[in-house]
């Protein structure tokens, strides 16, 4: 058990500590946001960020090249959690001081939290059996396609 939150940690950093983050932010929307968002200002840079970031999301058009399962696995985890990364780089880009836009910021960070929950909740069973890997890696790939389909819909929603 230890072994594992040990090779958690060293993949995804101190999660605990990402929370914390997400909701010293989340207590901002404990006051009413103005009128006036300044979302409109960050538009363009997180259309252009979002574009890049569901490019970095597995290709679920090609077969996988190899029969290894665990391989095959660890190719799309490790797609998903760049994936992920480049949506907390995204997050930071977007909004300052001045011209906040809590709304666009939280909405990216999520894609953040959702790739690093879909790749630790593939990661179940046996470490040993091919199908417990065949099985992680559908259920990886069939999360990442979800995040696909969400980051198609904010998109669609940005003005």
């Amino acid at each position: 058990m230890l072994a594992a939150i040990a090779k958690f940690h060293e993949k995804f950093g101190n999660f605990a500590e990402f929370c914390d983050n997400i909701l010293s932010e989340m207590k901002l929307w404990a006051v009413a946001e103005p009128t006036w968002s300044y979302d409109h200002v960050w538009t363009g840079k997180a259309r252009s960020g979002l574009e890049r970031l569901k490019g970095l999301l597995p290709d679920f058009k090609k077969a996988h090249a190899g029969t290894d399962a665990r391989k095959n696995y660890e190719e799309t985890a490790a797609m998903t959690v760049s994936a992920g990364k480049e949506a907390e780089m995204l997050a930071d880009r977007v909004g300052s001081f001045s011209f906040p836009a809590w709304q666009l910021k939280f909405a990216v960070k999520y894609f953040m939290a959702a790739a690093i929950s879909a790749v630790s909740e593939a990661q179940e069973g046996d470490r040993n059996n091919l199908n417990d890997w065949q099985q992680a890696d559908v259920r990886l790939r069939k999360a990442a396609e979800a995040l696909a389909g969400q980051i198609d819909e904010l998109l669609d929603s940005l003005p």
